[in-house]
């Protein structure tokens, strides 16, 4: 059962946070200090050059930094934490030290959906799962904060096996009647096909309709809500005339008891 709504974070959270806070801050600026030393040539940060007299391709991006205008503070935990390590598994393969198919592997362990970053771009290819970047409507959320419409953003971040948590998009009531979440794409794309993360009381998911840039409608999904473990509920499709920039999910909320949570919505570009 989710707690009462609450302005302030959830006190069950709270000790571990005020601790685990100052330990993750300390422990980043020792890794970030001791990979300047190590990788030579090489930095995190794009705007920080490499010592010595500057390459003829100075100018252009270091390929193992984070994007430009992008810092370690500005991202959340999981993520400096990941981009620490992209940066060493970068430097290493770029000094010869690993090879580009022991890099992949490595990569995937870190992030399976990151296995296929493009090295000078930090892209994904055309092939690969792209998550929501945006929320465009929803019927209600249990709070602005956690268990949100914004939770269900970006790659999945409810830890394996699903369940009741506030990383995931939750309705502001148990039970309701229909509930429906909109997000939209970082650009819209032509897809074949789309996955929804169902963390808590999967199941209820009964329509998926897509939405085209200058806003027409497809049905792409419709079945009765049916109760299952939680899981990636995957919608093949024949890849879509129009570029998708919208998909909206509705649950029968009813159907099946007790709050029904989306972790994360993500489309299948065409190949």
């Amino acid at each position: 059962m989710l707690p009462s709504p609450s302005p302030s974070p959830s006190p069950s959270l709270s000790p571990f946070r005020s601790v685990a806070a100052p330990l993750l801050v300390a422990g980043l600026t020792t890794s970030v200090v001791f990979a300047a030393g190590l990788v030579s040539g090489h930095t995190l940060f794009a705007a920080s050059p490499a010592p010595g007299p500057a390459p003829a391709s100075a100018a252009s991006a270091d390929s193992c930094g984070l994007p430009a205008g992008i810092t370690l503070d500005a991202l959340q935990p999981a993520d400096r934490s990941f981009a620490l390590r992209r940066g060493f598994l970068c430097a290493d393969l770029q000094a010869g030290r690993i090879a580009r198919d022991e890099y992949r592997t490595r990569l995937a362990l870190l992030d399976p959906a990151s296995a296929h970053l493009d090295l000078a771009t930090g892209e994904l290819p055309a092939t690969d799962l792209i998550w929501a970047s945006t929320v465009r409507a929803f019927s209600s959320q249990y709070t602005d904060a956690d268990w949100s419409a914004a939770r269900a953003l970006g790659p999945p971040d409810v830890p394996a096996g699903g369940g009741d948590h506030p990383n995931a998009w939750a309705p502001a009531s148990a039970d309701a009647a229909l509930e429906f979440l909109e997000v939209g794409f970082d650009r819209p794309r032509r897809i074949d096909g789309l996955d929804i993360v169902e963390s808590h009381n999967a199941g209820a998911v009964t329509r998926v309709e897509l939405v085209t840039s200058d806003g027409i409608r497809t049905l792409a999904y419709s079945a009765p809500a049916a109760a299952t473990s939680p899981f990636h509920h995957h919608i093949d499709l024949p890849c879509t005339d129009q570029p998708i920039a919208t998909v909206r999910v509705t649950l029968d909320s009813a159907a099946i008891p007790d709050w029904n949570e989306i972790d994360a919505i993500g489309v299948h570009p065409c190949r």
